[in-house]
Formats: structure tokens, C-alpha cells, sequence
């Protein structure tokens, strides 16, 4: 089971396959200021859902610190025109993808754009 520390980086449990499920959204539905943090997902295979954000809040940055290519996956299913890999916008050195409500999911073990398909639903 995943667990956020004092200094908001979330850590993962390691060697056990789970879903980070980012959202700006409270859990009695209301929403918040927006999250930004790091996420350190440990060993085993990690998907990480994306929600979109409130158009009120700020960009939120976040952290993907240990994202791997042969198993993690990124959620992007609720942002309705990501259709492919083509759809995105990034930048690299560290890799940061910038989805279109501007949030950016920043891979800092990644250099550039080396991502396939199988990483993204």
C-alpha cells in the first residue's frame, strides 16, 4: 500500500503492482488546490491515472521519479484527446510530458521521448 510522507512524496509499496489515482479532487468530491509532488513508485508494476485538474487551479508538477519503461504505465483515459502517443506534447532533458490542461508529469530517469505505446492507456 502506497504511503505519503511528511514531505509529500508518495511512496509505493515495493514488489507489489499498484494504481497511483491522481486527482485534485478530495475524497468527499470537493476540490482542492491542485497536487503537486513526487511519486516514488518502488518495484513492481505501477499504473498512474491522471485525472484532469479544475481550470481554477494551478499547474500541478508531478513527480514520477523511478517510471519503468518495461512495466509502469501512465493512465491518460480522461483526457479525451490524447489519442496516441502523437497526441502528446513534451519535452526532454528530463522527459516531461505536458498534458492539455497544462498539467506536467515529469520522468526525471528519463532523457527523451523513449516511451511506446504499451505505457500509455
Amino acid at each position: 500500500m502506497s504511503s505519503l510522507n511528511t514531505q509529500g512524496i508518495l511512496y509505493g509499496a515495493d514488489g507489489v503492482n499498484e494504481i497511483f489515482d491522481i486527482s485534485s479532487n478530495n475524497n468527499d468530491g470537493s476540490k482542492k488546490s491542485g497536487w503537486s509532488g513526487m511519486i516514488v513508485g518502488g518495484r513492481g508494476r505501477k499504473i498512474y491515472r491522471i485525472h484532469p485538474k479544475d481550470p481554477t487551479q494551478e499547474v500541478n508538477k508531478i513527480i514520477i521519479k523511478d517510471f519503468d519503461i518495461s512495466q509502469d504505465i501512465i493512465d491518460l483515459s480522461l483526457y479525451p484527446t490524447l489519442l496516441s502517443m502523437a497526441s502528446l506534447t513534451y519535452q526532454t532533458v528530463p522527459l516531461t510530458i505536458i498534458l492539455p490542461d497544462n498539467q506536467l508529469i515529469v520522468l526525471p530517469s528519463r532523457n527523451g521521448m523513449d516511451l511506446e505505446d504499451t505505457n500509455f492507456i
